[in-house]
């Protein structure tokens, strides 16, 4: 998973790195890159998991 800084699209970060250093350099927040889609035959069936 990739990370942005809210103050800096433009640079990304891996999730381990993200969670090591906590916070960017410039003050931002983390945020993922993209966010994964669930399926609806997924959020159906999360009552059998």
């Amino acid at each position: 998973m990739k990370l942005y800084s809210t103050n800096n699209t433009a640079a990304s970060v891996s999730f381990k790195e993200a969670v090591f250093n906590s916070m960017p350099q410039d003050k931002g927040l983390y945020m993922p890159v993209a966010i994964p889609r669930l399926s609806e035959e997924f959020i159906s069936n999360l009552d059998k998991y």
